[in-house]
Protein backbone atom coordinates (compact mmCIF):
# COMPACT_ATOMS: atom_id res chain seq x y z
CA UNK A 1 0.00 0.00 0.00
CA UNK A 2 1.40 3.49 -0.81
CA UNK A 3 0.59 6.06 1.52
CA UNK A 4 0.90 9.92 0.24
CA UNK A 5 1.09 12.81 2.77
CA UNK A 6 1.91 16.47 3.54
CA UNK A 7 5.29 17.02 4.73
CA UNK A 8 4.00 20.04 6.36
CA UNK A 9 1.19 18.21 7.85
CA UNK A 10 1.64 15.26 8.64
CA UNK A 11 -1.84 14.15 9.49
CA UNK A 12 -3.00 14.60 6.06
CA UNK A 13 -2.40 11.71 4.34
CA UNK A 14 -4.13 9.63 1.94
CA UNK A 15 -3.75 6.19 0.44
CA UNK A 16 -3.28 5.52 -4.03
CA UNK A 17 -6.36 3.66 -3.85
CA UNK A 18 -8.85 6.76 -2.52
CA UNK A 19 -10.26 8.82 -4.97
CA UNK A 20 -9.28 12.48 -5.88
CA UNK A 21 -12.88 14.14 -5.42
CA UNK A 22 -12.78 17.96 -6.12
CA UNK A 23 -15.11 19.73 -3.56
CA UNK A 24 -15.38 22.28 -5.70
CA UNK A 25 -17.66 20.88 -8.24
CA UNK A 26 -19.78 19.95 -5.74
CA UNK A 27 -20.00 23.44 -4.42
CA UNK A 28 -20.46 25.42 -7.64
CA UNK A 29 -22.12 22.77 -9.56
CA UNK A 30 -24.13 20.15 -7.12
CA UNK A 31 -25.46 22.39 -4.26
CA UNK A 32 -26.76 24.92 -6.95
CA UNK A 33 -28.40 22.36 -8.93
CA UNK A 34 -30.15 21.09 -5.98
CA UNK A 35 -31.42 24.58 -5.12
CA UNK A 36 -32.78 24.83 -8.72
CA UNK A 37 -35.02 21.05 -8.28
CA UNK A 38 -36.40 22.59 -4.90
CA UNK A 39 -37.06 25.98 -6.55
CA UNK A 40 -38.77 24.56 -9.56
CA UNK A 41 -41.49 23.33 -7.71
CA UNK A 42 -42.31 26.71 -6.66
CA UNK A 43 -42.27 28.12 -9.69
CA UNK A 44 -44.67 25.42 -11.28
CA UNK A 45 -46.98 26.55 -8.54
CA UNK A 46 -46.69 29.86 -9.46
CA UNK A 47 -46.69 29.45 -13.16
CA UNK A 48 -50.03 27.51 -12.50
CA UNK A 49 -51.52 30.52 -10.76
CA UNK A 50 -51.38 32.56 -13.63
CA UNK A 51 -52.20 30.14 -15.70
CA UNK A 52 -55.54 30.26 -14.06
CA UNK A 53 -55.54 33.62 -13.90
CA UNK A 54 -55.22 34.49 -17.47
CA UNK A 55 -57.96 31.71 -18.20
CA UNK A 56 -60.62 33.60 -15.93
CA UNK A 57 -59.38 36.94 -17.76
CA UNK A 58 -60.15 35.19 -21.16
CA UNK A 59 -63.22 33.70 -20.18
CA UNK A 60 -64.53 37.10 -17.59
CA UNK A 61 -62.86 40.21 -19.68
CA UNK A 62 -60.85 42.71 -17.64
CA UNK A 63 -63.29 45.29 -15.31
CA UNK A 64 -63.35 48.42 -13.51
CA UNK A 65 -63.06 48.09 -9.87
CA UNK A 66 -62.88 49.52 -6.76
CA UNK A 67 -62.22 48.08 -3.54
CA UNK A 68 -62.86 50.10 0.29
CA UNK A 69 -61.91 48.52 3.17
CA UNK A 70 -63.03 49.91 6.35
CA UNK A 71 -60.61 49.57 9.55
CA UNK A 72 -60.51 46.61 12.11
CA UNK A 73 -59.78 43.50 12.44
CA UNK A 74 -62.03 41.52 10.62
CA UNK A 75 -62.95 44.31 7.63
CA UNK A 76 -64.92 43.12 5.17
CA UNK A 77 -64.16 44.36 1.84
CA UNK A 78 -66.98 45.80 -0.22
CA UNK A 79 -66.34 45.60 -4.00
CA UNK A 80 -67.89 48.29 -6.59
CA UNK A 81 -67.54 46.78 -10.30
CA UNK A 82 -67.63 48.86 -13.28
CA UNK A 83 -67.93 48.30 -16.97
CA UNK A 84 -66.17 45.89 -18.55
CA UNK A 85 -62.71 46.90 -20.16
CA UNK A 86 -61.64 45.98 -23.88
Amino acid sequence: MTVFYDAADPEHARTAEEANENGTLIGFSVIPLIAGFAALRFASVAAAGWRRRARAVARTGWRVATVTVPPGPCAVPAYAVGPRVS
